[in-house]
């Protein structure tokens, strides 16, 4: 399953609409996909209803950053997963409260941390270190090689293939209010942040079962489903 992917609610950076990554999932033959826009779950509800068209099982999820840092994403277990994944996105939204990254416990969210950003401790057990396809060299030497169980697959996806890089460039430029010319690569997606197939990313982990073996577990783990046909206004107010 793909966790780390981004609709164009990811604001000046996601390229595509839920129904786009929707549709191209569907395509590819994913079963299970999970949006992960950055700071916010504005298409949420959209990438739902997209999906169950498309025949694609949607997960909830959220990438937490302070500026340009990808601190960690939350990928939610079930709605009381989402639930805390709010609390703590609105905490730091409407009290200023500064995002963490080493947040507090999150029990009914997997929380997955980039190869570059691995908390200086012990793991828990509902926490994971996301390697890209290309950082599995690194695997062999790096000081959290001894983590590799808890380790997953992150093939991020911002655009639909390589060629969205160039319109996903033009619009960080706009959100950093920089020219193209010195746009910082620290801003900016990888080129290769777009659906890979999926036997290319079991070739790039064929030393490493167990990693595969987590993203499987942690997909089928996650479920997510909302009513759009019930009134959900509420019926009685205290005043």
């Amino acid at each position: 399953m793909f966790f780390f992917t981004k609709s164009y609610y990811s604001l000046r950076y996601g390229v595509l609409s839920p129904e786009e990554l929707a549709a191209e999932a569907a395509r590819r033959g994913i079963r299970k996909l999970a949006l992960t826009d950055i700071n916010n779950t504005t298409g949420l509800f959209d990438f739902v209803k997209a999906c169950r068209k498309e025949g694609v099982e949607a997960v909830a999820g959220l990438e937490f950053r302070s500026g340009a840092r990808h601190l960690f994403t939350g990928i939610a277990r079930n709605a009381e997963g989402l639930k805390q994944l709010h609390q703590l996105l609105s905490r730091h939204h409407i009290e200023g409260t500064p995002l963490s990254p080493e947040p507090e416990e999150l029990g009914e969210c997997f929380l997955l941390y980039p190869l570059s950003h691995v908390p200086g401790r012990k793991l828990a057990g509902n926490e994971f270190v996301a390697v890209r396809p290309s950082e599995t060299t690194r695997l062999i030497s790096h000081p959290w090689r001894e983590h590799i169980p808890h380790a997953i697959v992150w093939q991020p996806v911002t655009f639909g293939s390589p060629g969205g890089f160039s319109l996903h460039r033009h619009l960080r430029a706009i959100g950093t209010n920089s020219l193209l010319s010195k746009l910082d690569p620290a801003e900016t997606a990888s080129p290769d942040e777009c659906f890979i197939p999926e036997d290319e990313i079991a070739r790039a982990f064929h030393a490493y079962p167990g990693i595969l073996e987590n993203n499987r577990r942690i997909a089928e783990s996650c479920q997510f489903s909302f009513d759009f046909q019930g009134v959900k206004n509420k019926q009685t107010y205290k005043i």
